[in-house]
């Protein structure tokens, strides 16, 4: 890794880069790497019963997604904490109080829907997984997978808010480390269990790693805590006077997470009215539209992390300035994501076995995503990187689910049960928010009415 960062630096100093394309590049790489290996460890249970059927395939399936709403309320979190936890890194300032008190509020909200969710998972997880199959045999698996898959995430949550105070302070490559670790320990513990309790074993396998990382994550905050400005008593009795500010940003966040996963789920729905070979080519083309974003997406995290603590520093012009470089630099990542979808796409459909039909289906999905994935970058760097940033929670919030749910989702039904259009069709129609987004958020940030005080 220091070989690698020494070249980039070599390289970027005969190209003449200027200081802030070097600190921007720097950061992204280890976020992107992190963001790889969360990813990879998402797809080791997938792996392990890739030959068992689809049964067993579809009961690992079905058990993860229950943790799908629950993702994106701890997402809505941990994004809610940047806007606070940059633009305090950035003051540097008298910021002790205010960090611990961030972190004792985000930890109480997330543990307590951890807890519920595990409650319900446990009491009745068949209840739960009905909702999403009614085959008895695929529900059995799915609850004994469940039951204990559920209590990872209490851990899990935990990490996550952990690792946004070490992003927010620029501690990236402790991150990628730990993530890189904690997938091998994944593989090895899921071959050591899963040859012992079947598919309990992979669950098994899980609730371990992310208790092993989420111990690495405490260990390191605690060695750092004088430079994070940790404090563990006022983590757990955190002021009140931050409360009202902080769920003013925080619900908004949530919110919109929440609305938009619903809102995503009933697209796929929908999508998948149009038969198997349609549903087959979306998750193809879903797999290549992950890969070529992993560089977009981190370039995001760190944009806003950078905007935060520019932000934090008080100075306008600065901010400004900053808000220019972004939509320069996003000019050429958004383009950069699209070509780059095409790619991976045309390689992800060499290695899958799919009839013509299914074939068609994906190359189409595949080379329109690619201008869907132009807008997308471009429209979630200005509400991500720059907006949410500047804590216009209320505007992103509105601007990413109005779209969807009064546009996407209505004629995207009204086409699929009264009209018989081509699948392609209804594919742009149901993604066809990001580009309203993008257009939308552009006037917002050319009207500067976007940063808010906390």
């Amino acid at each position: 890794m220091k070989k690698i960062y020494s070249l980039f630096l070599n390289l970027s100093k005969k190209c003449n880069v200027n200081d802030i394309t070097i600190k921007i590049i720097k950061a992204t790489i280890p976020i992107a790497g992190a963001n790889i290996m969360d990813f990879a460890f998402g797809l080791v249970d997938s792996a392990f019963v890739a030959r068992r059927g689809a049964t067993i395939i579809s009961a690992v399936e079905v058990a993860t997604q229950i943790m799908f709403c629950l993702n994106y309320i701890i997402l809505g979190i941990v994004s809610g904490n940047s806007i606070f936890l940059a633009r305090l890194f950035g003051n540097k300032v008298s910021i002790k109080r205010e960090v611990n008190d961030i972190l004792g509020y985000s930890l109480r909200i997330t543990l307590s829907a951890c807890c519920l969710f595990i409650i319900f998972c446990s009491i009745n997880p068949m209840l739960l997984l009905s909702f999403f199959s009614k085959d008895s045999e695929l529900l059995e698996f799915a609850a004994s997978f469940l039951v204990i898959y559920s209590m990872s995430w209490f851990w899990l949550s935990i990490s996550l808010i952990l690792i946004n105070v070490l992003r927010c302070n620029h501690n990236n490559k402790i991150v990628l480390y730990i993530s890189i670790l904690i997938v091998f320990l994944k593989i090895l513990l899921s071959f050591i269990f899963y040859k012992i309790i079947d598919i309990k074993g992979l669950a098994l396998a899980t609730l371990i790693a992310r208790c092993i990382e989420c111990f690495l994550y405490v260990t390191v905050i605690i060695n750092k805590k004088e430079d994070l400005c940790i404090n563990i008593k006022q983590i757990l009795l955190p002021k009140k006077n931050l409360k009202i500010s902080y769920l003013e940003k925080i619900i908004p966040i949530i919110t919109n997470e929440v609305m938009w996963s619903f809102g995503f789920s009933i697209v796929s729905i929908i999508l998948a009215q149009m038969g198997v070979s349609a549903i087959a080519a979306y998750s193809i083309y879903n797999l290549s539209k992950k890969i070529s974003g992993f560089i977009g997406q981190a370039l995001i995290t760190t944009c806003s992390i950078f905007m935060g603590n520019i932000i934090g520093m008080g100075n306008k012009e600065k901010i400004f300035s900053f808000k220019n470089y972004i939509l320069k630099i996003t000019r050429f990542i958004s383009v950069f994501t699209g070509v780059f979808t095409i790619f991976i796409g045309n390689i992800l459909l060499k290695v899958y076995l799919v009839d013509a039909n299914t074939m068609k289906y994906a190359v189409q999905f595949i080379y329109v995503g690619s201008i869907i994935e132009f807008f997308r970058i471009k429209a979630s760097m200005n509400m991500i990187g720059i907006l949410r940033a500047g804590a216009d929670t209320k505007f992103v919030l509105i601007n990413d689910i109005l779209f969807m749910w009064l546009i996407e989702i209505p004629i995207g039904y009204i086409l699929i049960s009264f009209y018989k259009v081509p699948v392609v069709v209804l594919f742009f129609i149901l993604n066809i928010e990001h580009i309203f987004k993008y257009l939308t958020s552009n006037v917002r940030l050319q009207s500067n009415k976007w940063l808010k005080e906390l």
